[in-house]
């Protein structure tokens, strides 16, 4: 007699990498946003290892320490274990008097069909934009 297991749970097919960037620690104004879908875990983690690697060379070295910490101190590769077990994982930043969130997800294609279902979109009060999800997983502004 054949013991069953469920199946394994299928790798996930896309990662969405989203990063929002405040006026202040205080995350009171957007000041910036990005996004993109990736195919792979390890080009989510590039995404995001480019943008931080940027800010990490305008900084006096005492503050970009954070940043190198997480680029090549490991921070990345723990990043990278996460989204492979289908975890979200994320990064925060404060680079001057700004502060910066990355945020990175498995994303599936009953996740774009979920969000769809929400309505036209959300009103993002410090871009001043009603953001919606295009059929190919953009965020698009419906005003």
């Amino acid at each position: 007699m054949h013991d069953s297991q469920p199946p394994a749970a299928s790798p996930p097919s896309l990662f969405r990498c989203e990063r929002v960037t405040y006026r202040t620690v205080e995350a009171d104004q957007i000041v910036d946003a990005a996004h993109c879908t990736t195919r792979t875990a390890l080009a989510a983690i590039r995404w995001v290892r480019d943008q931080v690697r940027a800010i990490a060379a305008q900084l006096p070295p005492g503050e970009a320490v954070e940043a190198r910490r997480w680029d090549e101190g490991g921070g990345c590769i723990g990043a990278l274990g996460a989204l492979h077990r289908g975890e979200a994982c994320g990064f925060t930043l404060r680079h001057g008097d700004t502060w910066s969130e990355w945020t990175l997800r498995p994303w599936s294609g009953a996740d774009r069909l979920a969000r769809a279902e929400v309505g036209p979109g959300v009103r993002c009060e410090g871009l001043g934009a009603v953001l919606g999800l295009t059929d190919d997983g953009d965020l698009r502004d419906h005003r």
